[in-house]
């Protein structure tokens, strides 16, 4: 519900803590027993985005953020990380219009200013230069099909060497 725009703003630090309450609750109810089963795991959102959207767009301390991100999903690391990578322009144009065509409304982070979008991008592509072993960055700008043929390509790589 947080996610709804409202009279009353979320601080911060209540919203990382219900978006790592989130996680934590899929991490056992989803990730521990698909991964039990030898399943492969997609996820569209982990840790990285905490450190994105509280860290780079909210301010929150990376150093908060990793030790609650550790805690509630258990240390639980993805094999891989894809960032689809998109300047804030598009995005915020993709978004808009979908909202436009009713596919979606607009949520509480999807009304952000715009220089809250380029501090979450700004901080997505630093972890991705500083992590170089666990994100793949895509462009974003090509079509979806040429997107998901690349991820395929790089997901089963990836699988070929485990």
């Amino acid at each position: 519900l947080f996610l709804q725009e409202g009279k009353e703003k979320t601080h911060p630090h209540c919203e990382l803590l219900l978006v790592a309450a989130a996680r934590a609750q899929h991490v056992e109810e989803v990730l521990r027993p698909a991964l039990k089963n030898f399943d492969l795991i997609l996820c569209d959102r982990y840790t990285h985005s905490s450190l994105a959207y509280q860290g780079g767009g909210r301010k929150i301390s990376s150093s908060d953020i990793n030790t609650i991100n550790r805690f509630a999903t258990q240390e639980l690391q993805p094999m891989l990380s894809i960032l689809l990578d998109l300047s804030v322009e598009t995005s915020l144009s993709r978004m808009q219009a979908r909202s436009e065509n009713g596919e979606n409304h607009l949520d509480r982070f999807e009304n952000e200013q715009i220089e809250f979008y380029e501090r979450v991008r700004d901080q997505y592509l630093k972890l991705a230069e500083k992590e170089k072993d666990l994100f793949f960055v895509i462009d974003a700008n090509q079509k979806e099909d040429i997107i998901f043929d690349i991820m395929k390509e790089k997901i089963l790589t990836l699988l070929s060497t485990q």
